[in-house]
C-alpha cells in the first residue's frame, strides 16, 4: 500500500490513524524478524553504515587537510599580526578636489583606479566595534567573528598594526556599546590615546556609548553622534544574585572552610545585603576607586560641564551629551564624518581610499587558519566580493 493510498484511505475514513499505527508496528516487527532469522543481512546492512561513515569522515579530514596546505601555501607572515588576522575592503574613494566619497564599484571610481594603483593611494580606515567590553574573546568553531562583543586584547593588537601602517592617515571608529569590563575598556582606551599619537581617531556613535563605552571613546580626536544616540551612564557597576533561597527550597546546602586569617574571604556582606558589614565598607571603596579613574579619565579628554550632572550616572540625548561636552557635533550618519575627518588629513595625493577594516583570531576551533575557513564559508554562500588579507 503506497504512502498515498494510506492518506486516501485515512481521509475517506475507510482506515483510522490507529489502524495506520498497528499496521506500520506490524511491518517493523516482520523486518526486526527477518534479520534475526537471516543474520547475514544484518551484517551486509552494517558493513554499508560503516562504509557510508568512513567515506565522508576521510573525505571531510581529506578536504581540511587540503585546505590547510592551499591556505598556508597562499598566505605570507605579512597576512596575519601577532595573534591576528586583519582584513580590509576598499569602499569608497575620497577626491579632494569635490570633496564627494565616490563608491569602490562606481563608474567614476573605477575610472579612477584604472588611472592609479589602489596599493599607493593614502588611505581611511574604519572599524566597527560594537557590543560589551570583554578582555579576551574565545576561538569560534569556524571562524566567525565574535558578535556582540568588543575583545580588548584582540583591538589592542590591531592598533598596534595601524600604527604603523605608512598608508594610513586616520581612523573612524564606529563605537556601539553598553559598557563592560573595567579592565578591558581600560585597555581600549590606552590603545586609542596611544593611537592619537600617529594619526587622527574619530568616533561615530549611531545608537549608544553607555559607561565602558564612553571610557573607551573619549580620548578620540572628535566624537561625533547620530540625533537618536544614548551617551552618557558613566560610573561603576558591580551586581550579585543570591541564590541561597532557591537552594534551601531545593535541599541544596554550600559548605565553606576558610583559613583562620581569612574571615572575609567569603564576602558574605555582599550577598545579604547588610551595608553596615566590613565586606561592604571595602568592597564600595573598590567601586570608589574604580570611578575616581572613569572620572579622571572622562575629565582629562573632554571638556566636560556640570560634572555633578554627568557623572550621576544618568543617560543623556545626543543634544545634551553636546551641551554638556560629551560629544563634538551631532551628524546624520558616517559619511559626514569621514568628509570631516579626510578634510582634515594631510596628503598630497588627489585621492583617498576609504577601507573598512575587520579583524579577529587567526585561527578558528578547529585549528584552521582564518583565511580558508573564510574562502570556505563564501563558497558555501555563493560567492560574493573575494575576502581579502591585508597588511600593507
Amino acid at each position: 500500500m503506497s504512502k498515498e493510498t494510506v492518506k486516501r484511505a485515512v481521509s475517506t475514513k475507510l482506515l483510522t490513524e490507529k489502524d495506520v499505527q498497528k499496521g506500520f508496528s506490524k511491518f517493523r516487527m516482520f523486518f526486526r524478524q527477518k534479520i534475526k532469522d537471516n543474520p547475514r543481512e544484518e551484517g551486509i546492512i552494517s558493513r554499508l553504515l560503516k562504509g557510508f561513515y568512513r567515506f565522508w569522515t576521510i573525505s571531510f579530514m581529506l578536504l581540511l587537510f587540503l585546505g590547510s596546505i592551499l591556505a598556508f601555501a597562499d598566505s605570507s607572515a605579512a597576512d596575519q599580526y601577532r595573534d591576528i588576522y586583519v582584513s580590509s575592503q576598499p569602499v569608497f574613494i575620497w577626491s579632494k578636489n569635490t570633496n564627494k566619497l565616490l563608491p569602490i564599484d562606481s563608474d567614476k571610481a573605477q575610472q579612477i583606479l584604472s588611472e592609479h594603483d589602489i596599493d599607493d593611494l593614502p588611505k581611511i580606515g574604519t572599524v566597527s566595534l560594537a557590543g560589551s567590553i570583554v578582555q579576551n574573546c574565545g576561538i569560534s568553531l569556524f571562524g566567525e567573528e565574535n558578535a556582540g562583543l568588543i575583545c580588548a586584547n584582540e583591538f589592542l593588537q590591531f592598533v598596534d598594526y595601524a600604527k604603523y601602517n605608512q598608508k594610513l592617515l586616520g581612523l573612524v571608529l564606529n563605537i556601539n556599546s553598553p559598557g563592560g569590563e573595567l579592565t578591558a575598556s581600560d585597555i581600549i582606551y590606552k590603545s586609542i590615546k596611544d593611537a592619537t599619537k600617529y594619526m587622527p581617531v574619530y568616533v561615530f556613535v549611531s545608537d549608544m556609548i553607555a559607561s565602558g563605552g564612553v571610557y573607551i571613546s573619549v580620548p578620540a580626536t572628535k566624537i561625533y553622534a547620530s540625533s537618536y544616540a544614548a551617551i552618557g551612564n558613566i560610573g561603576v557597576l558591580a551586581q550579585f544574585l543570591d541564590y541561597r533561597e532557591f537552594f534551601k527550597k531545593l535541599g541544596i546546602k554550600e559548605v565553606r572552610f576558610v583559613s583562620s586569617s581569612a574571615k572575609y574571604k567569603a564576602m558574605d556582606g555582599l550577598l545579604d545585603g547588610n551595608t553596615g558589614d566590613i565586606e561592604d565598607k571595602y568592597f564600595q571603596e573598590i567601586l570608589d576607586a574604580g570611578e575616581k579613574r572613569f572620572h579622571f579619565v572622562v575629565k582629562s579628554n573632554r571638556p566636560i560641564k556640570q560634572k555633578d550632572i554627568v557623572f550621576s550616572g544618568l543617560i543623556f540625548s545626543a543634544v545634551k551629551a553636546k551641551e554638556f561636552g560629551l560629544i563634538d557635533d551631532i551628524v546624520d550618519n558616517q559619511s559626514e564624518v569621514l568628509k570631516d575627518l579626510l578634510k582634515q588629513v594631510d596628503s598630497s595625493e588627489p585621492y583617498v581610499v576609504v577601507y573598512q577594516y575587520s579583524y579577529g583570531k587567526k585561527e578558528s576551533l578547529l585549528g584552521l587558519p582564518i583565511k580558508f575557513v573564510k574562502k570556505f564559508n563564501s563558497l558555501v554562500r555563493g560567492g560574493g566580493k573575494e575576502y581579502r588579507l591585508l597588511v600593507r
